[in-house]
């Protein structure tokens, strides 16, 4: 699967199909491949994992768009008003997230939101500062939280 997606992607990026450009993608492609499956643990049965739940990882990055999308219009709000309501808050939380890439991506992806960023993780505990301490509500039960368990069954 990685091999395929490297050598369409090689294809794609060249713009044009020549003899050359097809064996070097083919040699690059598999020398990728063989060296992603040899360092980094890729195996074919984690392929296998990320095709069936690739609709969902996709659904997950476009929620993720949504949300700092929002939270830019909010914090562009705060730079706007006169007198802008700001109550700096730090906040410790727990998630019972399995798999430590869900932990990762729920960290970064309360960093990426503009107004909250993560201080510290640790394990299962997170330490968040927010702008606004309203932003910080029911964080625990959030939308990333909540796609990040589909995400892990």
């Amino acid at each position: 699967m990685i091999f395929t997606f490297l050598f369409i992607f090689w294809l794609i990026l060249n713009g044009k199909i020549t003899m050359e450009i097809v064996l070097l993608g083919l040699i690059l492609s598999m020398v990728v491949t063989r060296f992603s499956y040899k360092t980094i643990r890729v195996s074919r049965e984690l392929e296998k994992k990320i095709i069936n739940k690739f609709s969902k990882i996709i659904k997950y990055l476009f929620i993720l768009l949504v949300e700092v999308i929002k939270a830019n219009v909010d914090i562009i709000k705060l730079v706007l008003t006169k007198d802008p309501e700001i109550s700096p808050t730090l906040k410790t939380i727990k998630v019972d997230l399995k798999s430590r890439i869900s932990k990762v991506a729920l960290a970064n992806s309360i960093t990426l939101t503009p107004g909250t960023i993560t201080v510290t993780m640790n394990g299962d505990q997170y330490l968040i500062h927010a702008i606004v301490k309203s932003n910080l509500d029911d964080i625990e039960k959030s939308i990333f939280v909540e796609k990040l368990e589909e995400l892990e069954e």
